[in-house]
């Protein structure tokens, strides 16, 4: 009996018999939402881009690093931010036909961020947008930024939609 709960209990500390220590999580988190809009996919995709986003972002200035000049591609690398609030992107998915965008960022010392776009044609005139944050912290100690980002990130629905649908007005009458 008692070599059999030795064996028992070496096989419940199995990963600790090689002496290594266990590592803390890094806090996850994934976001969500989703809008509509009543503009055509084909005017709507485009925007969703480091580049195309500087058309509804307000002070958006993504400075690129590939390609030259700057465009909306897979593969795509640009930054945004100043010293340490430096984001470095890089575009891992850009199929305007399919409407599925990713981009990829990090924060150094702080945390990776994965965005996935997928855009469906609603009719003639409308897109429906929905939008995915993941993000993973690079310490423990920033689990308590991701866990804020991950708030925030759950309700930019709304002002993404107004951003947008702005843009679009402005376009429609010449004003932007």
């Amino acid at each position: 009996m008692r070599s059999r709960i030795l064996l028992i209990a070496a096989l419940v500390n199995w990963p600790n018999l090689s002496g290594a220590v266990p590592q803390p999580a890094h806090e996850h988190s994934r976001a969500e939402f989703q809008f509509t809009l009543d503009i055509p996919f084909a005017d709507v995709a485009p925007l969703f881009g480091g580049w195309g986003e500087r058309a509804w972002i307000d002070g958006w200035n993504p400075e690129f690093l590939h390609p030259t000049p700057p465009r909306d591609q897979e593969g795509a690398v640009f930054e945004v931010g100043p010293g340490a609030a430096k984001r470095t992107f890089i575009t891992t998915l850009f199929d305007l036909a399919a409407g599925r965008m990713q981009h990829v960022f990090f924060v150094a010392n702080v945390q990776v961020v994965k965005i996935d776009l997928c855009l469906n044609r609603l009719g003639a005139r409308g897109t429906e947008v929905r939008v995915v944050y993941e993000r993973t912290a690079l310490t423990p100690e920033a689990g308590v930024e991701v866990r804020a980002a991950a708030d925030r990130d759950r309700v930019q629905g709304e002002r993404w939609k107004a951003l947008i649908d702005r843009y679009w007005r402005g376009r429609q009458t010449g004003s932007r």
